[in-house]
């Protein structure tokens, strides 16, 4: 499970360490997810390339794992799924290839409550990331993305 996942799929009557304060799962799981979640202990962003966009809905496009992700595949019409934020945490997208890349907002997020819009589009409407461009997603609400254009 990844570190935005926990806030929505951990258990929190699970102790995360038994009774000796020896980690279990669901801590090492926890640790894990931090230190990916931070670079690998380096304090630097999760970058994640190589990616290939995939479906043509919010329910079957690519999710994205990464802090920084990089699409480099998009055939006609695909698209990515932004993972599950917390108000605050971002994700950055870019377009590599020579298509347009539908950005879709959070299942997940809209399973816990509310559709998801990004910027005006509309709930759970994806956003058209041109060809060659980076754009910068922070959830500022529990059911809202704001964008901002990078490059």
């Amino acid at each position: 499970m990844g570190l935005t996942l926990y806030a929505y799929g951990y258990d929190r009557n699970r102790p995360l360490v038994d009774k000796q304060g020896i980690l279990v799962r669901d801590g090492r799981d926890l640790v894990q997810a931090l230190i990916n979640r931070t670079g690998g202990g380096s304090g630097g962003p999760n970058v994640v390339v190589g990616i290939v966009a995939a479906g043509t809905s919010q329910a079957n496009a690519t999710l994205l794992t990464g802090d920084w992700n990089y699409v480099e595949t998009v055939p006609s019409g695909t698209g990515v799924l932004i993972p599950a934020l917390t108000v605050g945490a971002d994700c950055i997208v870019f377009n590599a290839d020579a298509n347009p890349l539908n950005v879709y907002p959070s299942l997940v997020a809209a399973a816990q409550g509310g559709p998801v819009q990004i910027d005006a589009l509309g709930n759970n409407n994806p956003y058209s990331l041109s060809v060659g461009k980076m754009q910068w997603f922070r959830q500022i609400k529990p059911f809202l993305l704001k964008s901002m254009q990078l490059g």
